[in-house]
């Protein structure tokens, strides 16, 4: 860890160790202090402000963000530049890059739409608390406008190399805590300099903010110190032109101390204090905290007696203390119970030495380029030059004053053209030049923070939408870092949230996410809930969701993105998939997968051509059941009826036996008749049959109706209940 006592700065610390301890005592207020500890507490916090403030590589970084700040708002020609060019009557143009290139990073990031969630890592204890505090955070998200706020912090840190996030805690008219959260300018944000990790929580040991007050506010807000504070007023160590915050309120048109609108500069420190703690872990995986005047040899022998193992560890307790002071008054100070501190950083990108720089810190020559290479075209263009001598020209001004004009009436003396003693030479060459200079630097600022301007333009042969996508996305590549450190950030700040919720809310708590007005949820949470969130040691990975306008939203798209994927497996698989799935209450849809399912699936449309009457019995009973008709089938198999074969084999067999037994004109007359009854008993077999066949197929087909009606309406109804995207006249 960054120690700030390490450094030169702290040299009179190093000296004071040895006996700092006996006489000094860290109070968590400041009403508990002496004078003599209040200056010594007062030095202490200015000490830390100091040497941040007066680190060199943070004082050249500082200088380098202000500069980004200052070429984004368009304000890119120093004062003796200008000066220059009004002497040469050249334009002070400026092309302004920098604010094209800031504006689309931007809109990348208001285009993503992500949001911080919790998942828990264990499936059936740490799910529910992981939807809780997933709605915990979107309330958090939608009461603080956390897109603005998160919008305006990229902005910053795409600009100058750093943005931050304050997290706060606020009280309302019930006494319920309401977390804050708002973008803090990083330029009153001093983060201890020894500290070169992304979250400045693990190896920063202070981070101090300098803000304006006025007089009449400070001691609204600490009443115990308004003396001090007013008597403070018009001295301050602080009063001077030069330094770094010098620069920072030169740029924002402030100074440090106003006495005209009797306002002053807070200084607010937060530090870590570390405390060497000693616990007895015992076997059974409780462990006892010691105190100083504890005798571990009794509790270990208390432990081995009831046939436990026990070891001694020491760990360090970290706790964060929180010290404001003014012009050498202590306004407060105060012991709290947090973990972290209350500022999230967003870095672009840092170098070695700890300083932020952003893309447009690598650009800024480029810039500069692409101004006086434009300003020096145009100049050229609007200029020409007259070679001649003294006798050609009555009047010098006045030929300077005709040749500035487009239309202007050159007027030589006689024969100063033909002897040539008089020319105009004109600036195009040198102009073209220029112009192809300034365009060169103009490409070169793209390549330089990793963009193509002609992106949007360069479809090629591209005609789907994810082949857009995925050319997109390569060409995003160079800046992914920028957006990479964005998701560290929201990681960094749900840590911090998580503090501030397991330390300010109590009991049980009711609240209503209404980011849809059309679509608002009441989230309940109960006593043992939150009694789980707070003491529990739980685990969860924090990840990031689609920022959807309300829950109900979310929840849509998870069940139209999951279910399709998973209602292709077998029902036991489809039941263990869905179990691990993010989908909300699926304890309805498992009832759902493990009722009976509905009707039998429709049976494959057959196309089946057959003569029935020259099926066997068995054979017509089978075409019918899978016609769908099992009453006919069953009737067939009752019936016998012969096929046709087997009633022209009888007819044959009955004539040749009436030839072979010699009979009379009157049998074979008898048999014919026979025949003729057959004849007329197999024709109406058929007509009978065909017409049950045409009603199955009418029947067929009625049914198929009915299912493309029952489908229509179920399209229906899922049409109704989606959520419906609001109009611009709405909106």
């Amino acid at each position: 860890m960054a120690q700030a006592t390490n450094s030169p700065t702290y040299e009179e610390d190093a000296r004071e160790k040895g006996h700092e301890d006996d006489d000094y005592k860290e109070f968590s207020a400041e009403a508990d202090l002496s004078p003599d500890e209040k200056a010594k507490l007062v030095d202490k916090l200015d000490k830390m402000f100091n040497y941040a403030l007066d680190n060199p590589s943070w004082k050249r970084g500082r200088d380098k963000m202000i500069e980004c700040f200052k070429y984004r708002e368009g304000e890119q020609w120093t004062e003796a530049e200008k000066k220059i060019l009004a002497e040469r009557h050249q334009p002070d143009t400026v092309n302004n890059q920098i604010s094209v290139v800031v504006n689309r990073l931007v809109g990348d990031l208001v285009n993503q739409r992500f949001r911080v969630g919790f998942v828990g890592l264990n499936q059936e204890p740490d799910e529910a608390i992981g939807n809780i505090l997933s709605d915990i955070f979107r309330h958090i998200r939608q009461s603080n406008d956390m897109e603005f706020e998160e919008r305006d912090m990229a902005e910053d840190g795409f600009t100058s190399g750093m943005g931050c996030l304050d997290i706060s805690i606020a009280f309302d008219d019930m006494d319920q805590p309401q977390i804050k959260v708002r973008n803090e300018d990083p330029l009153i944000v001093f983060p201890d300099p020894d500290s070169r990790r992304y979250d400045w929580n693990e190896d920063a040991r202070f981070i101090a903010r300098a803000k304006w007050w006025s007089i009449e506010e400070a001691c609204e807000v600490y009443p115990q110190a308004e003396a001090d504070i007013k008597g403070a007023g018009g001295l301050s160590p602080f009063d001077s032109s030069s330094g770094q915050i010098a620069n920072v309120d030169h740029f924002k048109g402030e100074r440090y101390v106003d006495k005209d609108n009797e306002r002053i500069r807070i200084i607010e420190v937060q530090y870590k204090k570390q405390e060497r703690e000693r616990l007895l872990l015992l076997s059974n995986g409780t462990s006892v905290p010691l105190k100083e005047d504890g005798k571990p040899n009794e509790l270990m022998k208390q432990a081995k007696e009831q046939g436990l193992q026990a070891r001694m560890l020491s760990r360090l307790k970290t706790t964060v203390c929180v010290g404001v002071y003014a012009a050498g008054v202590l306004l407060e100070h105060k012991e709290t119970d947090h973990k972290y501190f209350s500022l999230v950083p967003y870095f672009a990108y840092r170098r070695k030495t700890g300083e932020p720089y952003s893309l447009i810190t690598l650009a800024l020559s480029m810039q500069d380029a692409i101004n006086k290479r434009e300003s020096k075209a145009l100049h050229l263009l609007n200029t020409n030059q007259a070679i001649y001598e003294k006798s050609a020209v009555d009047d010098p001004a006045r030929l300077a004053e005709e040749k500035a004009k487009p239309d202007g009436n050159i007027e030589l003396r006689d024969g100063a053209l033909s002897q040539q003693r008089f020319q105009f030479k004109e600036n195009l060459e040198l102009a073209a030049s220029q112009f192809n200079m300034h365009q060169r630097a103009q490409a070169d600022l793209y390549s330089i923070v990793g963009m193509d301007q002609r992106m949007g333009q360069q479809t090629g042969e591209i005609r789907s939408g994810k082949g857009l996508q995925q050319k997109y996305a390569e060409a995003s590549k160079p800046v992914a870092t920028l957006f990479d450190n964005i998701r560290r950030t929201r990681k960094i700040f749900s840590r911090v949230a998580l503090d501030f919720v397991q330390k300010y809310y109590t009991g049980e708590k009711i609240f209503l996410i209404t980011d849809d007005e059309n679509a608002a949820k009441q989230v309940g949470i109960s006593a043992d809930q939150m009694a789980q969130i707070k003491n529990g040691l739980y685990d969860v990975v924090v990840t990031e969701f689609e920022d959807d306008p309300s829950t109900q939203d979310e929840h849509f798209r998870i069940l139209m993105e999951t279910l399709p994927q998973l209602l292709q497996f077998p029902a036991p698989y489809t039941a263990e998939l869905l179990k691990a799935s993010r989908i909300r209450n699926k304890e309805g849809l498992l009832k759902v997968l493990s009722e009976p399912q509905g009707p039998p699936p429709v049976q494959p449309k057959l196309n089946l051509q057959a003569n029935l009457d020259m099926l066997e019995p068995v054979e017509r009973a089978g075409v019918w059941e899978l016609a769908g008709k099992p009453e006919i089938a069953e009737a067939v198999k009752q019936m016998q009826p012969s096929t046709a074969q087997q009633l022209k084999s009888s007819t044959e067999l009955a004539k040749e036996q009436m030839k072979s037994s010699g009979q009379g004109d009157q049998q074979r007359v008898q048999l014919e008749m026979e025949q003729t009854q057959m004849d007329g008993q197999l024709k109406q077999q058929e007509h009978q049959m065909k017409m049950a066949e045409m009603t199955a197929k009418h029947q067929l087909e009625m049914e198929k109706i009915q299912m493309e009606m029952q489908k229509m309406q179920m399209q229906l109804v899922v049409a109704q209940n989606m959520p419906q995207k609001p109009t611009k006249a709405e909106k």
